[in-house]
């Protein structure tokens, strides 16, 4: 007989989460809203890129991908 208690599906369903990190760009001075997607039991590791001018943040625990959003675009200071 099936139980849904043992459902291992159901079970990940449970340990996948949504963080949230604001970054102010050094180069370009836009602020960049990143949503990174975290599944508990994985590591995976990306780089966050600013989309208005390709500063690299560095790495960070990205397990299944992330978005970005420009909350406000700056201007690159030569």
């Amino acid at each position: 007989m099936y139980d849904d208690d043992d459902d291992e599906w159901n079970n990940e369903l449970d340990e996948r989460e949504i963080e949230y990190d604001n970054e102010l760009c050094p180069d370009c001075k836009s602020e960049i809203e990143f949503k990174i997607q975290i599944h508990r039991g994985f590591s995976d590791w990306e780089h966050l890129i600013c989309p208005v001018c390709e500063h690299d943040f560095g790495e960070r625990r990205v397990d299944e991908g992330y978005e970005s959003r420009i909350i406000k675009r700056g201007t690159k200071q030569e």
